[in-house]
C-alpha cells in the first residue's frame, strides 16, 4: 500500500469516528455555528478560521492533520476524553499510526501540501 493510500485510508477511519459529530457541531437558534467549546474558540473564533481550505460549505480538502485533530477546549478540558473515551482514543491511535508510518498530517494542510511539503518543506520567514 502506498503512503498515498495509506493517508486516504487513516482519513476515512477519522471521518468515521466524527461521522456522529461528537463534538456537538451545530448551528443555533441565531445563526451562529456552536460546539462542545459553545460559540467558536477562547479568542472567539473558529480552529479553521482563516484557513485558506475553508468555504462556505466546510472544508474543500481532506486534512489528515485537522481530521484526527482534537480542539485545545476538547483535549485540555478533557472534555471529550471525559465524556467520549472511545473518541480520544481511536484518534490517538490513529495519529500514532499515521506517525509510525511516516505519514505526514501537517494542520491546515491538504492532502497534496502534505506530501509536497514531505519532499521540500516551505520556507519560513521571520
Amino acid at each position: 500500500m502506498s503512503k498515498s493510500d495509506l493517508y486516504d485510508a487513516l482519513f476515512k477511519e477519522g471521518q468515521e469516528i466524527f461521522k456522529d459529530n461528537p463534538c456537538n457541531i451545530h448551528r443555533a437558534d441565531d445563526g451562529v455555528i456552536e460546539c462542545l467549546h459553545g460559540r467558536g474558540s477562547m479568542n472567539g473564533t473558529w480552529c479553521c478560521e482563516g484557513c485558506e481550505h475553508l468555504t462556505k460549505d466546510g472544508c474543500s480538502v481532506e486534512s489528515l492533520g485537522c481530521k484526527l485533530w482534537g480542539c485545545s477546549y476538547a483535549n485540555n478540558a478533557q472534555t471529550l476524553e471525559r465524556e467520549r473515551p472511545d473518541i480520544m482514543q481511536k484518534l490517538y491511535l490513529l495519529r500514532n499510526a499515521a506517525r509510525g508510518l511516516n505519514i505526514p498530517m501537517d494542520f491546515r494542510a491538504s492532502k497534496e501540501q502534505n506530501f509536497r511539503w514531505m519532499k521540500e518543506p516551505p520556507k519560513c520567514t521571520p
